[in-house]
C-alpha cells in the first residue's frame, strides 16, 4: 500500500489483480491526481502481448493529455485515444509477435474548476458514477452482444443465442478504425467514481456493486471487498477497478492497494 498527500479535492484508491486462469495481471492503469487524470486499459493477445497493448496506451495516453490545454477536453480525449490507437498498430507492425494485439481503454478526466468529469472510451471497460446512494453507469460496452442488441431490442433474442460478453466490437490497436465515445457529467462533494475492468463488470451486477459502495466504507477498504465479491464468484479474469471520490474539503490522499501494474512515467 502506497500513502501520499495531496493538496487536492481527491481520495483514490486502486487494486488490480490477476485472474485465477491468467499467470500474469495484462490490465495497466494510472491515478495521475495533480492533474485529475485516471486511466485503466485492459490488454489482450498471445505471449504477453495484451500486457504490451495495455502498457502502450496508458503511457500514450497520460503523455498526451497532460501536455492537452483543458479547454476543449472531447477533442483532446479523443486526439489521445486515437493516437494510443496508432502507436499500438506501429508496435505491432514492428514486431511479429505483437501482431493481433490490443486493448480496450478508459480515461477520466475530473475538472475541478468546472466540476465537471469527462470520460472517454473504446471497449467494455466500465465508469460509474455513485451519487446519494444511486449508481449510474456512464459508458456503454463496445461489444458485439450490446451492439446485436442495440439493434434488435433487448428481449428480440434469447441470451443463449447472443456471443459470449467479452467479445469486443472494437479495441485499440483492432481494425483500422475506431470510434470513441467521449460523454461528460457534472461531479459535485462526496460522489464517487467507480472505473473497472469487465473482470468485475462481468462478475458482480450493478446492483451488487451498489451494495458494496453504499456500505461508506474508507475506499481502499471497498476496493477490498469488491475484490472478495469477484473472487467469491471465481475471478476467471484479470481484474482492475478504481474509486475516485470527490471531497469538499481541499485535502487529499492517494491510496494504491496491489499496484504491481501502474506504468510508471
Amino acid at each position: 500500500m502506497i500513502t501520499q498527500p495531496f493538496d487536492l479535492n481527491f481520495l483514490t484508491a486502486v487494486l488490480s489483480k490477476p485472474g485465477t486462469r491468467y499467470d500474469h495481471n495484462e490490465d495497466a492503469y494510472r491515478l495521475d491526481e495533480r492533474h485529475g487524470l485516471f486511466l485503466i486499459a485492459d490488454g489482450m493477445g498471445g505471449h504477453r502481448a495484451g500486457e504490451v497493448a495495455s502498457s502502450i496506451s496508458i503511457e500514450t495516453l497520460h503523455r498526451y493529455l497532460i501536455k492537452s490545454a483543458p479547454d476543449q477536453p472531447e477533442k483532446a480525449i479523443g486526439d489521445a485515444i486515437l493516437e494510443a490507437h496508432r502507436e499500438i498498430r506501429q508496435a505491432a507492425e514492428q514486431e511479429e509477435r505483437y501482431r493481433g494485439m490490443g486493448t480496450t481503454v478508459l480515461v477520466c478526466w475530473i475538472l475541478l474548476d468546472t466540476s465537471t468529469l469527462w470520460v472517454g472510451h473504446v471497449g467494455n471497460s466500465r465508469a460509474y458514477l455513485f451519487r446519494q446512494g444511486r449508481l449510474k453507469r456512464l459508458t456503454e460496452d463496445h461489444t458485439m452482444r450490446n451492439e446485436i442488441l442495440r439493434a434488435a431490442g433487448a428481449e428480440a433474442i434469447p441470451s443463449d443465442r447472443l456471443p459470449p460478453p467479452n467479445v469486443l466490437s472494437q479495441a485499440l490497436g483492432r481494425g483500422a478504425v475506431i470510434a470513441p465515445q467521449i460523454i461528460h457529467h457534472d461531479v459535485q462533494s462526496n460522489d464517487r467514481i467507480l472505473l473497472c475492468t469487465d473482470g468485475v463488470s462481468d462478475i458482480l451486477t450493478d446492483e451488487e456493486l451498489a451494495h458494496l459502495l453504499q456500505k461508506g466504507d474508507q475506499l481502499d477498504e471497498t476496493c477490498e471487498q469488491i475484490a472478495q465479491a469477484v473472487e467469491g464468484k471465481g475471478a476467471p479474469d484479470n481484474f482492475t477497478v478504481i474509486l475516485v471520490e470527490i471531497l469538499p474539503g481541499a485535502t487529499s490522499r492517494q491510496k494504491t492497494l496491489a499496484a504491481q501494474k501502474e506504468v510508471t512515467p
